[in-house]
């Protein structure tokens, strides 16, 4: 059956959002969490899971402001993502 989200359970739903700098480099990663359950063995388990996530790494020769478009890119993606799935 595979593990499946738990939409009784929406309040533990959360945005995992890290971003690294080193020197020139960067990585942003995007991780979106929820209640999951997996049935096994005529057991169910429920457990925290990420549903959806994607990152990105690069350089950004000083200009800071190349992360925040990064940033903004990949909120847009998850936002895009979310309500897709998520409108009734």
């Amino acid at each position: 059956m595979g593990i499946i989200p738990d939409e009784n359970n929406k309040s533990s739903e959360y945005l995992y959002v890290n971003i690294n700098v080193v020197k020139s480099a960067f990585n942003i990663l995007f991780v979106f969490n929820r209640l999951v359950y997996l049935e096994s063995g005529g057991k169910i388990y429920h457990t925290p899971g990420f549903t959806w996530y994607t990152g990105r790494s690069g350089t950004h020769a000083g200009d800071y402001n190349y992360i925040m478009q990064s940033l903004e890119e990949m909120l847009e993606e998850f936002l895009n993502e979310y309500l897709k799935v998520n409108q009734k």
